[in-house]
């Protein structure tokens, strides 16, 4: 095809166009592209795919086994470059759709030739320039698009499956219907802008995603954020696959979409691996805000980017599909790489030394499968090894939920290990709204918390399960994972809340903004909502962490926990409590631009197993009902003023009266915020009558027990239970009798009590317990109890003693190790610098080395073309002493000082040099050849004869024997022309045997007509060789004619006469044999024509005849020479 084009080009100056991006380029500049590439493409595909090169490794090469996609992607440029023609749609190389690694091999070569070809000699200084700057650019524009074919492919597989979503997101009859999974946590508006954002700009998304230039990015500019990894352009499909997926379920339940959906193969560990870096490079690259990037326009609003990113993740899945044997063998990974250093850790395992990080992991991960089977226990009464069930105040997880608690334990592991190579890949993640994982991760952390023993004093005649400073970290890290669900969910939330304050902060400047958004919170004083969404937004962390705390004793801030009535939220559920505190505030707010993308338009109702309307509807309302009034006790910023309670309480109210209008949660509980000091009594939450008037030990305790019920854990209640009738032994008879029997206090059950009831219980209770604190009993048992305290206290200052000891040795131990390792480190690093300077020197010797011997053989060979032999001979003489030079280049310069001793008549030296060439190289014809010559000339024949063979076969081009003779090497000449007659003289044998069998068996033939035809050939060939012989009868009389006239002596000039002609006879004789053999053949060529029934004129026998006659030419002419130098030779011998 190219010389095709270059002959069109040449003959009619036709120019061929091109198709795709080499249309743009001009055919001269296509033409010599495409020349260099089909000329140089064996040596490309070479240097492409070598593993282990000479220069320029840090280039990405081709994998041996992506060899031929690598073939596939020159032959497809060179057929681009060279444009449509006849035949070419033959040689098209297609992408498969399913085919990575073809993809990728064919990325591997556009940067990689990106990189080597050289178009200006600037480039690579000494290095001459592969092509011109023109082909070069077309060169690489084709390998471009043919690196993105994967891309453009994709692009128009996918094109009718945008556009069915475009559809749906223009249709106005769907715009509200309803998501599912992690988009249902997100408003319809947010999750409509994503979707329009993600549509509209798919095909920009997708080639930024899969751009395969590690320089530019999609616009030509220089690439950011280069800490993100994109996907290989192979699996650009699979990439498009998690962008529809995810602009599939941020649209929602709409007619049609169920036929878009898609899921990876979980057997297709590409399709897999690309899910999940899709997800999590997009999830890096998605701005929302302006301070992310500064001078950059955010990608959409913060609602909107939120609910994407939700969506990819939950799109993506966890880890990318690892499953746990794979993550547990890479966790062991990390375990052994920690051996031989200190790591160094986040969050609450970073103030714990390497080495109790580090047994604590390794404990947990040997034992894993023992913890796992305990924590999920299935039965009551017996523990893993079938003994009697202990600690039965601990609640085990249901056994369905086993690989949540895998997950915890990997990542409770994960983080112990802290920063080391591929921990991130490890990582466990939480979904928020999945809550039977947020509720297993707390419930199996709170678990272990009260499982793991490490002391002996903890569990008497039970062994620690690790050190003191190992389980202090494991408990630190197990009380951080198990709170994953509410620190996960205050960073997820915070664009929300941020989106919030910012809105609090511009004001309400027109009347627009100042309306409310319903006619509930319509009712209060603009002043008194911005007051209470100001403290709501101020404090919402606090407020969330309070709601959620799952500590049964103490609140947020350590201190011993209050109004113990109110049921507190679990912490599996923060998402749905942060809801309610988002979506308050924005209530709050009113009408103002951007909150319509925070409206949880419908809140999502958890299975009911799972108690998620209790804790959504019931006491979770309640709960913030009552605990209002002590935010202002621990930091709240003075919790809520009662003037503007009305707005707060008004805003939960209009969301209450939405959620029964749908059928769905009721918040009616949550108009007790706050209270008024003017409100009635009759208004304000009862507690229970059983706890009017009680100590505060057994009001804790009864709350213990009413806990242990709600929660279902009948082994709870009965520890609980336990716990209160200890507590009632100090009681009086009937009240202890009258509690146990459920009667209430006496003359109040089931009433309520008036202020001055209450008040007399209490002071009656109060005087009761100073009664009973100031007994002789109580006094005993105070001072034993205070006994038991100094003793525990000084066990626990001597393990504290012991433990500061320990701890100081272990930093003794660390701080030598890093002082050893500093050393060793200084000594690497100087042993590193000193062999790099070594290399650097022989680097240099090596080059000035190089320069010195190729400056003194062009200096010699500038002499040898002024012929200055003298100075030639001491320029090649000093480059030979240089050292470490390539053997051929050493013949090449050994052969040079050779021709220069032979022109000065230094045979024996020039013999001896072509010799040690000729040994240095001997794959080099011409030092075979020289060598052969120098023989010659010194009557070495057997040796120039072996000599001249060798060059023949390295060098065909060399000259013949007969321009040795013209040039006066007579007798060598003579000497190789005797060898060759002797060779004739066999063949010739060989060819008249052959002409006779074939003439007898011509005439016993059955077949006439071919014993005839085969006849006819033997007898050509022995004329033939016969031909041969006399012309090389007749080359050796030449010779020794030539010698006899060129001889001094008489007797030696006599000899050689008589020996020309002697060969001038035999010459004769030959080619009368000859001839008489060509008569044969002549006769039996027409013999067959007549067999055969053709005339003798026909076209076989016409072409056997022009041969004969050919051949007796040759021989006249050889015997008319022959009978000149045998009359020359008489004559001169006379």
């Amino acid at each position: 095809m190219l010389e095709e084009a270059t002959q069109m080009h040449e003959s009619f100056g036709f120019e061929i166009e091109a198709c795709g991006v080499a249309a743009s380029h001009a055919y001269d500049a296509r033409m010599e592209a495409a020349r260099k590439l089909v000329g140089n493409h064996e040596a490309l595909l070479y240097d492409l795919s070598h593993p282990q090169p000479r220069t320029q490794q840090v280039l990405e090469r081709v994998p041996e086994g992506s060899r031929i996609y690598a073939d596939q992607a020159l032959l497809e440029c060179a057929r681009r470059l060279l444009g449509p023609r006849r035949g070419s749609e033959t040689h098209e190389v297609r992408c498969e759709m399913n085919n990575p690694t073809q993809a990728n091999a064919w990325a591997t070569v556009w940067r990689y030739l990106q990189t080597r070809i050289q178009s200006k000699p600037e480039q690579k200084p000494g290095r001459s320039p592969d092509m011109s700057p023109e082909a070069a650019a077309s060169m690489l524009a084709v390998l471009e698009e043919i690196a993105c074919s994967s891309l453009t492919l994709a692009h128009k597989l996918s094109m009718p499956h945008w556009l069915m979503l475009q559809d749906a997101l223009e249709e106005r009859e769907s715009s509200g219907a309803p998501a599912e999974g992690a988009a249902a946590a997100h408003s319809q508006a947010a999750r409509e802008a994503a979707a329009r954002k993600l549509i509209g700009n798919h095909d920009r998304v997708l080639r930024d995603l899969c751009n395969p230039s590690p320089i530019t990015n999609i616009e030509g500019k220089p690439l950011t954020q280069l800490e993100l990894v994109r996907v290989d352009v192979g699996c650009a499909p699979y990439a498009d696959e998690v962008l529809r997926e995810t602009a599939r379920r941020l649209l929602g339940r709409r007619a049609g979409l169920e036929l878009l959906e898609v899921h990876p193969d979980p057997s297709n560990e590409a399709q897999t691996a690309a899910w999940g870096a899709t997800a999590y490079y997009l999830c890096g690259r998605l701005q929302a805000m302006d301070d992310e990037r500064p001078g950059r326009t955010p990608d959409m609003p913060p609602a909107a980017a939120a609910a994407m990113k939700a969506v990819l993740r939950e799109v993506a899945g966890p880890r990318a599909h690892l499953d746990a044997s794979r993550v547990w063998a890479g966790l062991e990974l990390l375990i052994e790489q920690g051996a031989g250093f200190d790591s160094v850790a986040d969050g609450r395992a970073k103030p714990f030394p390497h080495m109790a990080r580090q047994e604590a992991a390794e404990r947990l991960l040997r034992n894993r499968h023992k913890v796992l089977a305990d924590v999920c226990n299935p039965s009551t009464t017996l523990n893993i090894y079938g003994k009697p069930l202990t600690q039965l105040e601990l609640g085990r997880v249901d056994p369905r939920l086993s690989p949540y608690v895998d997950e915890l334990m990997q990542e409770t592991v994960r983080r112990l290990l802290g920063k080391r190579a591929g921990s991130g890949a490890l990582e466990a993640k939480l979904h928020l709204h999945n809550h039977e994982q947020c509720t297993t991760w707390h419930k199996a952390a709170t678990y272990l918390i009260g499982r793991i023993q490490s002391t002996p004093e903890q569990k008497p005649g039970r062994e620690p399960d690790m050190s003191f400073i190992a389980g202090n970290a494991t408990l630190a890290v197990l009380a951080e994972v198990g709170q994953s669900a509410l620190t996960a969910t205050i960073a997820a939330t915070a664009p929300h809340w941020a989106m919030l304050r910012k809105a609090l902060g511009k004001g309400s400047t027109t009347a627009a903004t100042r309306e409310a958004v319903d006619l509930t919170a319509a009712g209060n004083p603009l002043q008194y909502r911005e007051a209470a969404a100001r403290k709501l937004i101020g404090n919402h962390v606090n407020v969330l962490c309070d709601v959620c705390n799952p500590s049964t004793t103490l609140n947020i801030y350590g201190k011993p926990l209050t109004q113990l009535e109110l049921v507190r939220v679990d912490v599996g559920f923060a998402p749905y409590a942060d809801e309610v505190l988002r979506e308050t505030a924005r209530r709050l707010l009113g009408q103002r631009a951007g909150l319509e993308l925070l409206e949880n338009a419908k809140f999502h109702e958890l299975p009911r197993e799972h108690g998620a309307d209790k804790y959504h509807a019931g006491e979770g309302g309640e709960y913030h009902a009552g605990e209002g009034s002590e935010y202002g006790k621990h930091g709240y910023e003075g919790g809520y003023e009662g003037g503007y309670e009305g707005g707060f309480e008004h805003g939960i109210e209009e969301g209450n009266a939405r959620r029964r209008a749908s059928g769905g949660l009721d918040y009616k509980k949550f108009d007790k915020i706050v209270d008024s000091d003017d409100e009635d009594d009759s208004r304000k939450p009862q507690p229970p009558a059983q706890m009017l008037g009680m100590p505060p030990e057994l009001k804790l305790a009864l709350a213990k027990v009413e806990a242990a019920k709600e929660r279902g854990d009948q082994a709870g209640t009965m520890l609980a239970m336990a716990e209160l009738e200890a507590r009632l032994q100090d009681q009086p008879a009937d009240f202890k009798r009258m509690f146990l029997d459920g009667a209430g206090l006496p003359g109040r059950a089931g009433k309520k009590l008036s202020a001055l009831d209450r008040k007399l219980a209490e002071i009656d209770d109060v005087a009761a317990s100073i009664k009973a604190l100031t007994s002789p009993a109580s006094k005993e048992k105070l001072a034993a109890q205070l006994a038991e305290v100094e003793k525990h206290k000084a066990a626990a200052a001597e393990a504290a003693a012991a433990v500061a000891q320990r701890n100081k040795d272990l930093q003794e131990a660390q701080e030598k190790k890093q002082k050893q390792g500093e050393i060793v480190d200084n000594t690497v690093h100087v042993a590193r610098k000193a062999m790099v300077e070594q290399a650097k020197i022989y680097q240099e010797e090596d080059k000035l080395r190089a320069e010195m011997f190729l400056s003194l053989k062009e200096r010699g060979n500038l002499a040898m073309q002024k012929q200055d032999l003298t100075a030639a001979r001491a320029f090649y003489s000093e480059a030979l002493e240089i050292t470490q030079i390539a053997d051929l280049e050493r013949a090449k310069l050994l052969g040079n000082r050779s021709v220069c001793y032979t022109q000065l008549g230094y045979s024996d030296l020039a013999k001896a040099d072509a010799e040690e060439a000729a040994e240095l190289a001997p794959e080099w014809g011409k030092a075979h050849y020289r060598l052969g010559c120098l023989r010659l000339q010194a009557n070495e024949l057997s040796g120039a004869l072996d000599s001249m063979r060798t060059a023949k076969e390295l060098m065909p081009e060399m000259p013949e024997v007969g321009k040795l003779f013209a040039s006066g090497a007579v007798p060598g000449a003579s000497f190789l022309f005797d060898a060759l007659r002797r060779e004739a003289e066999k063949r010739l044998d060989v060819a008249q045997t052959a002409a006779s069998v074939a003439s007898k068996a011509a005439k016993k033939a059955a077949k006439p007509a071919a014993a005839a035809s085969a006849a006819a050939a033997a007898a050509y060939t022995a004329a033939a060789a016969g031909s041969v012989l006399a012309l090389l009868c007749n080359n050796l009389a030449a010779c020794h004619l030539k010698l006899g006239a060129e001889a001094t002596e008489p007797a030696e000039a006599r000899e050689a006469f008589e020996r020309c002609a002697s060969e001038a006879q035999a010459a004769l004789s030959a080619a009368e044999d000859a001839s008489a053999s060509l008569a044969t053949a002549a006769a039996a060529v027409s013999a067959a024509a007549a067999v055969a029934g053709g005339a003798p004129g026909t076209a076989p026998s016409t072409a056997a005849g022009a041969a004969c006659e050919q051949l007796k030419t040759a021989l006249e002419g050889t015997v008319l020479k022959a009978k000149l130098r045998l009359a020359e030779a008489t004559k001169l011998r006379a």
